[in-house]
């Protein structure tokens, strides 16, 4: 059975712990009983959902769908109702979410096994293994799989996967439940995917219109509850993983400025094309000391590749401090003991200390194994600065002589992405290269949004057009919006006004919202 909880008053706090604060009222979705058919689960969470915001609209409240709490900006705040809209710890749909498969019937495509229809509450790494179970994986995704699949896409996750754009690229349909009586099945009339039928027994109208969808797709919790998400998904694959200490040189930034990836694997130390790539950076001391580079090689299509799936211990140098085995693994590996985090701490030589090279070869994963758990040893700040591809050297070299001098408290990361999806989408730009600052939280150290603010200021003085990730911290405000996004702002908020109509945009929101512009 699907239910929502009402626990009453509570003190809340995000993943990061970046939000905490009183809430009046802190729900969460449950199932109590195996789930029953694809139509029936949906149309019972969907019909709860509805009755969850008419009783808000009597009360006079707010309604803030939080998923699982990752983001680090007031994308998870509010006051008066916080819902937790995720699969939980335990219960019967815990592993794997809430994910089925498509049956011919239901769609409009000859390749119905590519489709799966998800839950919004199923988090990344419970639909990574449901997905692996049918021999099927997600085309890209975040760098680790804590986020719900409403939310990863709703602030518009985009991983290192080249050519992938981000998560929200392969979502077919979505189903919003948009107030009591008001149920939508939202996609492209460009890209017509299901049968009408299966939005009828949903519960759903059906609405196909190609700039409602992109404009749902990074809907920042403004569009309505995500009840389902329809994504398109790929034959399970295995890549092998090449990570290697190595330097970089401004003929480095170059290739990547030119999109060189194959070139720029070689400079790592293997001459392929890699699937994915990032290389995390010493701002303190970029060209020499050696730069950590993590790639990714799909090999799908070499079926004698020789793998072992259940042989990877990879270590993640990114967000984490810290190691992330495999889920199998996690019982049976020895914790590794926290690092002394004090004033001197030097967060690049302690990752390259934890940092572990490998050949191809010598480890390999699914996509879903190589974006596993997160393991913190450390509360962190994150901050990411989008910029078009082609200026991505000058932007590297003046975000470096900005924060040149300041504590060794951060490391910049670097990820392409390419063609992302999504009205508002914050890599915006047709070939971006994203720069993310990764350091300690701001109860250790002030150093994270001292080194942000130095950032913004010079790409801004030196003419670079950037975009925040909506995710993350870095300073996000009215201003930032209107001047990156333009009329887009403005579709996207008409878009926002026909999917939810008067009332319930005033329940249906959340204070970031209304501090950018947007609400």
């Amino acid at each position: 059975m699907a239910l929502i909880i009402e626990n009453g008053a509570r003190d809340w706090r995000n993943y990061h712990g970046s939000v905490a604060h009183r809430v009046q009222q802190l729900a969460e979705t449950r199932f109590d009983t195996p789930p029953g058919t694809m139509t029936e689960t949906l149309g019972a969470m969907g019909r709860a959902l509805a009755q969850l915001l008419g009783r808000a609209r009597v009360r006079g409240e707010t309604v803030n769908a939080i998923g699982s709490g990752w983001s680090f900006t007031d994308l998870v705040a509010g006051t008066d109702v916080l819902l937790g809209l995720r699969v939980g710890d335990g219960g019967p749909c815990s592993d794997q979410g809430l994910v089925w498969p498509v049956a011919p019937g239901q769609c409009r495509i000859a390749e119905p096994e590519r489709l799966a229809m998800v839950w919004g509450g199923t988090r990344i790494g419970q639909l990574n293994r449901a997905l692996a179970a049918r021999g099927r994986s997600l085309r890209t995704s975040g760098s680790h799989d804590g986020q719900t699949l409403a939310g990863a896409i709703g602030t518009g996750v985009h991983g290192g996967a080249h050519a992938q754009g981000g998560i929200q690229n392969h979502v077919r349909g979505l189903h919003i439940v948009a107030g009591p009586g008001r149920s939508w099945w939202l996609e492209r009339r460009s890209d017509p995917v299901i049968a009408d039928g299966l939005a009828v027994q949903l519960g759903a109208r059906l609405l196909r219109d190609d700039r409602l969808f992109d404009a749902a797709l990074v809907h920042l919790g403004g569009m309505g509850l995500i009840n389902a998400v329809l994504i398109d998904t790929v034959p399970l694959f295995i890549c092998d993983v090449l990570a290697a200490l190595a330097p970089i040189t401004p003929d480095w930034l170059a290739l990547l400025a030119a999109g060189d990836w194959c070139a720029l694997a070689r400079a790592a130390g293997h001459d392929d094309d890699p699937y994915f790539m990032e290389v995390t950076i010493d701002p303190a001391e970029p060209f020499r000391q050696p730069a950590m580079h993590t790639l990714y090689f799909n090999r799908a299509d070499d079926p004698g590749c020789g793998c072992a799936l259940d042989d990877l211990l990879l270590n993640d140098p990114l967000n984490g401090l810290g190691q992330a085995p495999p889920a199998e693994k996690l019982a049976a590996a020895t914790p590794a003991p926290a690092p002394a985090l004090g004033p001197d701490i030097d967060v690049a030589a302690l990752l390259r200390a934890q940092f572990k090279p490998a050949r191809p070869g010598e480890r390999w994963g699914t996509w879903g194994e190589l974006n596993g758990p997160h393991q913190p040893l450390a509360p962190l700040y994150n901050a990411a600065f989008a910029v078009p591809r082609a200026r991505v050297a000058e932007a590297v070299q003046a975000a470096l002589a900005a924060v040149a001098g300041l504590p060794r408290h951060f490391v910049f990361t670097l990820r392409a992405v390419d063609g992302a999806a999504g009205t508002l989408a914050f890599t915006r730009f047709a070939e971006t290269v994203v720069i993310n600052l990764d350091g300690l939280g701001t109860s250790l150290s002030p150093v994270g949004p001292m080194a942000a603010a130095a950032v913004r200021a010079a790409l801004e003085g030196a003419g670079i057009p950037y975009g925040l990730h909506w995710g993350k911290l870095g300073g996000i405000d009215a201003a930032k919006v209107a001047a990156d996004f333009g009329p887009a702002r403005g579709a996207w908020r008409s878009a926002r006004h026909r999917l939810l109509g008067p009332a319930m945009r005033q329940i249906i929101t959340n204070p970031a919202l209304a501090a950018w512009g947007l609400d």
